[in-house]
Protein backbone atom coordinates (compact mmCIF):
# COMPACT_ATOMS: atom_id res chain seq x y z
CA UNK A 1 0.00 0.00 0.00
CA UNK A 2 2.81 2.22 0.94
CA UNK A 3 4.62 1.98 -2.41
CA UNK A 4 1.46 2.68 -4.29
CA UNK A 5 1.08 5.97 -2.57
CA UNK A 6 4.65 7.14 -3.32
CA UNK A 7 4.49 6.22 -6.42
CA UNK A 8 1.03 8.30 -6.79
CA UNK A 9 2.56 11.37 -5.00
CA UNK A 10 5.93 10.68 -7.49
CA UNK A 11 3.53 10.99 -9.98
CA UNK A 12 1.94 13.99 -9.33
CA UNK A 13 5.08 16.03 -8.91
CA UNK A 14 5.98 15.11 -11.75
CA UNK A 15 3.36 16.35 -13.77
CA UNK A 16 3.23 19.34 -11.86
CA UNK A 17 7.14 20.26 -12.64
CA UNK A 18 6.18 19.49 -16.41
CA UNK A 19 3.29 21.90 -15.98
CA UNK A 20 5.35 24.50 -14.73
CA UNK A 21 8.24 24.00 -17.05
CA UNK A 22 5.63 24.36 -20.15
CA UNK A 23 4.04 27.41 -18.70
CA UNK A 24 7.57 29.29 -18.41
CA UNK A 25 9.23 28.16 -21.69
CA UNK A 26 5.64 29.35 -23.62
CA UNK A 27 6.10 32.18 -21.44
CA UNK A 28 9.82 32.96 -22.66
CA UNK A 29 8.45 32.23 -26.41
CA UNK A 30 5.31 34.83 -26.06
CA UNK A 31 7.72 37.42 -24.59
CA UNK A 32 10.55 37.21 -27.22
CA UNK A 33 8.18 37.35 -29.72
CA UNK A 34 5.73 40.14 -28.40
CA UNK A 35 8.81 42.10 -27.35
CA UNK A 36 10.75 41.64 -29.96
CA UNK A 37 12.08 44.93 -31.25
CA UNK A 38 11.50 46.64 -27.37
CA UNK A 39 15.03 45.92 -26.22
CA UNK A 40 17.25 48.53 -28.40
CA UNK A 41 19.86 48.34 -25.76
CA UNK A 42 20.89 44.61 -26.17
CA UNK A 43 18.98 43.47 -28.97
CA UNK A 44 19.93 39.65 -28.35
CA UNK A 45 17.69 39.33 -25.52
CA UNK A 46 14.74 38.50 -27.06
CA UNK A 47 15.89 36.28 -29.59
CA UNK A 48 17.63 34.66 -26.75
CA UNK A 49 14.26 34.20 -24.78
CA UNK A 50 12.80 32.33 -28.10
CA UNK A 51 15.05 30.07 -28.84
CA UNK A 52 16.24 29.10 -25.22
CA UNK A 53 11.81 28.86 -24.95
CA UNK A 54 11.74 26.92 -28.31
CA UNK A 55 14.35 24.55 -27.48
CA UNK A 56 13.33 23.55 -23.94
CA UNK A 57 9.78 22.63 -25.54
CA UNK A 58 11.27 20.71 -28.19
CA UNK A 59 13.55 18.78 -25.41
CA UNK A 60 10.47 18.16 -23.32
CA UNK A 61 8.38 16.90 -26.35
CA UNK A 62 11.50 14.56 -27.04
CA UNK A 63 11.94 13.40 -23.52
CA UNK A 64 8.07 12.52 -24.07
CA UNK A 65 8.67 10.62 -27.09
CA UNK A 66 11.76 8.92 -26.04
CA UNK A 67 10.04 7.38 -22.98
CA UNK A 68 7.12 5.80 -25.61
CA UNK A 69 9.97 4.10 -27.55
CA UNK A 70 11.61 0.86 -27.15
CA UNK A 71 14.84 -0.10 -27.66
CA UNK A 72 16.07 0.44 -31.26
CA UNK A 73 17.20 3.12 -34.09
CA UNK A 74 14.57 6.00 -33.34
CA UNK A 75 15.64 5.52 -29.74
CA UNK A 76 19.04 6.08 -29.85
CA UNK A 77 18.51 9.44 -32.54
CA UNK A 78 15.63 10.37 -29.80
CA UNK A 79 18.67 10.51 -26.82
CA UNK A 80 21.09 12.16 -29.52
CA UNK A 81 19.04 14.90 -30.61
CA UNK A 82 18.69 15.17 -26.38
CA UNK A 83 21.86 15.74 -25.72
CA UNK A 84 22.67 17.62 -28.90
CA UNK A 85 20.26 20.07 -27.65
CA UNK A 86 21.29 20.16 -23.96
CA UNK A 87 24.85 20.85 -25.13
CA UNK A 88 23.42 23.44 -26.94
CA UNK A 89 20.92 25.37 -24.08
CA UNK A 90 24.06 25.47 -21.42
CA UNK A 91 26.01 27.14 -24.09
CA UNK A 92 23.01 29.25 -25.01
CA UNK A 93 22.37 29.74 -21.14
CA UNK A 94 26.20 30.71 -20.58
CA UNK A 95 25.82 33.27 -24.12
CA UNK A 96 22.56 35.03 -22.92
CA UNK A 97 23.42 35.16 -19.15
CA UNK A 98 26.39 37.44 -21.31
CA UNK A 99 23.95 39.52 -22.94
CA UNK A 100 21.76 40.00 -19.65
CA UNK A 101 24.71 40.85 -17.70
CA UNK A 102 26.18 43.10 -19.98
CA UNK A 103 23.29 45.67 -19.21
CA UNK A 104 22.94 45.59 -15.72
CA UNK A 105 21.33 47.21 -14.52
CA UNK A 106 18.76 48.31 -17.21
CA UNK A 107 17.51 51.08 -18.41
CA UNK A 108 13.25 50.31 -18.23
CA UNK A 109 12.41 53.97 -19.37
CA UNK A 110 11.51 53.71 -23.17
CA UNK A 111 11.74 57.66 -23.60
CA UNK A 112 15.10 56.82 -23.53
CA UNK A 113 15.24 55.74 -27.78
CA UNK A 114 18.35 53.78 -27.70
CA UNK A 115 19.44 52.64 -24.25
CA UNK A 116 16.18 51.02 -22.85
CA UNK A 117 15.18 47.25 -22.49
CA UNK A 118 11.69 46.40 -22.15
CA UNK A 119 10.92 45.77 -18.23
CA UNK A 120 8.90 41.94 -18.22
CA UNK A 121 11.19 41.15 -21.14
CA UNK A 122 14.32 42.03 -18.91
CA UNK A 123 12.98 40.06 -15.73
CA UNK A 124 11.98 37.22 -17.28
CA UNK A 125 15.25 36.78 -18.79
CA UNK A 126 16.78 37.75 -15.70
CA UNK A 127 14.89 35.12 -13.75
CA UNK A 128 15.16 32.42 -16.22
CA UNK A 129 19.12 32.71 -16.09
CA UNK A 130 18.86 32.08 -11.68
CA UNK A 131 17.06 29.19 -12.34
Amino acid sequence: MESKEINTAYISCIVMLNLIAWMLLVTAVGLGAIHYNECPIQPHIPIYLIVIGACGLILLMLAYWMNTLREGFWKQICILCVLCLSVFSIIWLITGSVWIYSINPPNFNSSAVEDFCQKSLYIMEHLSNQA
